[in-house]
């Protein structure tokens, strides 16, 4: 886990980021405090970027590269927390941060420490080292996570409002 940070908020925080930068399909590989990301953009592709790449003598259909330290993910956070209090509605299961925070939870519930999420358009594979130390590989369907993520939906509304 992330220094005094579950991996339910700290993987939110990073897929609000991906979303932003229109990544579905990614590797995620975490070392230390830091989270590195190479991602191919989805298939839903703004045609006004494409050209502009194009324009500017880049392959349109780049994967990306991206590193987040824990200042960074603070700062994610942050704006992603502001932006949530304002909109207060019920999330979206198939959005990639309300994904990658139960997986996150997932985690966080079984004391595992997080080595890599492959996320592909329907699975996930996820690498983990256990409480034990041994380390562990879950390739799942993204549906799989959808009861868990309607517990945590239902728990946090449970919860009094500060």
């Amino acid at each position: 886990m992330t220094q005094g940070r579950a991996y339910d908020q700290t993987l939110r925080a990073i897929g609000q980021a991906l979303e932003a930068q229109e990544l579905n399909t990614f590797e995620l590989r975490r070392n230390g405090e830091n989270y590195f990301i190479r991602g191919e953009p989805g298939r839903k592709v703004n045609a006004l970027k494409v050209w502009m790449r194009k324009w500017q003598g880049q392959d349109p259909m780049e994967s990306s590269d991206l590193t987040y330290t824990s200042q960074d993910i603070e700062s994610l956070d942050r704006a992603g927390q502001t932006k949530r209090n304002r909109l207060q509605r019920l999330p979206d299961f198939h959005s990639l941060s309300n994904i990658l925070r139960t997986v996150g939870a997932y985690l966080d519930m079984k004391g595992a420490h997080l080595l890599q999420v492959h996320k592909k358009e329907l699975t996930l594979m996820i690498l983990y080292q256990t409480r034990q130390g041994h380390p562990e590989i879950e390739e799942r369907t993204i549906a799989s996570f959808y009861d868990l993520s309607l517990q945590m939906y239902r728990r946090r509304q449970k919860k009094p409002s500060a």
